[in-house]
């Protein structure tokens, strides 16, 4: 699911990028190397159209001893 601002208004969009993941083994790394290309293609077809419009989740630029650092300030508050 994408949603993304456009001329005021928000748009939603759904997609499926696979039926199922499930199957025998011997074929799970092609299953998911499959549905994560198409994810990765459509996330790139959005972040082209609205590039400032996009949020990650997850610190991916914080260095690990930051987090570290901010866990044990965490604990010791409590």
């Amino acid at each position: 699911m994408f949603c993304i601002k456009q001329n005021g208004r928000y748009q939603v969009h759904v997609e499926q990028l696979a039926t199922t993941l499930k199957g025998p083994r011997k074929g799970r790394t092609e299953r998911l190397t499959l549905a994560m290309t198409k994810y990765s293609q459509r996330l790139e077809h959005f972040a082209k159209i609205a590039p400032s419009q996009w949020f990650n989740f997850y610190d991916f630029w914080r260095k690990d001893s930051q987090s570290q650092r901010n866990i044990t300030t965490y604990q010791q508050e409590k």
